[in-house]
């Protein structure tokens, strides 16, 4: 129960949930804990226990997931707004939108306090709101979402894959790029991948001005080595002269053949019985 009754003691120290669904779990915890000594290692209480403290950290890694998804488009706005494509705008306010409604809903909502606030700002306006506003949201969000990390343990299970995780602390101000340690990336010596949002990626030489490679010859490569040729390739190349037949026509008979038609003849023959032979010199006679 130690574990449990430490979750418990900081979720309501930090006041990180409702108040509601704090009571709750303190009472479940309350019933555990009330059982006499001899049925603490039952099977039914240890399974009751596991129950718990299973939910428990699927409720809390969901509230820390939404509460890190609301902060990183808070972030993007209030760093990037004017920089952002529209595209990358909608899907923006479309994530804080559904961070909202995790944050009222599950298992462990957030606490009555800051879901009062954040209900008030419209997830399609979201790059409408005030920069000082929106900064003290997204720091409140971080704090709690740090203090429901420190609840769960230093294992990152935060419904987040690592680098989604560090791209929104780095969008927070909270973390440092791996490449550069926050000192500025330099550009890089290989083509990007382009995108809509990112630029076309294509390398210096490839499009746009003509780079100077230190000649104006134009040579063609050749190799006599065909081990190495596939199917198609083109071996060699000859220029040849028609052989034309000069020989002079006249005019001909149109319609005319030079074989005759030939018809007439049997084209199979049968073995009649005498009964069949007999049946048709009647019919044709």
């Amino acid at each position: 129960l130690a574990d449990i009754e430490n979750a418990v003691e900081v979720l309501e120290e930090e006041k990180l949930i409702d108040e509601e669904d704090l009571t709750r779990i303190k009472e479940a915890l309350q019933s555990l804990q009330q059982l006499p000594a001899d049925e603490w290692y039952s099977h039914n209480n240890l399974e009751a226990l596991d129950t718990m403290r299973a939910a428990m950290a699927s409720n809390a890694q969901k509230l820390q997931a939404d509460m890190s998804q609301a902060a990183g488009a808070m972030a993007a706005f209030e760093k990037l707004k004017d920089q952002l494509p529209p595209s990358v705008k909608e899907r923006l306010e479309r994530e804080f939108g559904e961070a909202l409604e995790g944050l009222n809903a599950g298992g462990m909502r957030a606490n009555q306090q800051l879901r009062d606030a954040l209900s008030k700002i419209d997830p399609s306006k979201l790059g409408q709101v005030n920069g000082d506003r929106l900064r003290q949201l997204r720091e409140s969000l971080e704090k709690n979402r740090r203090s429901l990390q420190d609840m769960l343990g230093e294992s990152g299970e935060n419904g987040l894959t690592q680098d989604e995780q560090a791209l929104r602390d780095l969008l927070a101000g909270e973390g440092t790029c791996p490449s550069c340690g926050g000192q500025g990336c330099s550009p890089g010596d290989r083509p990007g991948a382009g995108g809509i949002s990112r630029g076309p990626g294509h390398a210096p030489t490839r499009l746009g001005e003509d780079s100077d490679l230190g000649t104006r010859n134009l040579e063609g490569l050749e190799s006599n080595d065909l081990t190495r040729s596939t199917l198609g390739a083109s071996v060699s190349e000859n220029i040849v002269e028609h052989d034309i037949d000069k020989s002079k026509l006249g005019p001909r008979a149109g319609g005319a053949t030079e074989n005759l038609g030939s018809g007439g003849e049997a084209v199979w023959t049968d073995q009649l019985l005498p009964e069949e032979r007999n049946v048709l010199e009647r019919y044709f006679e």
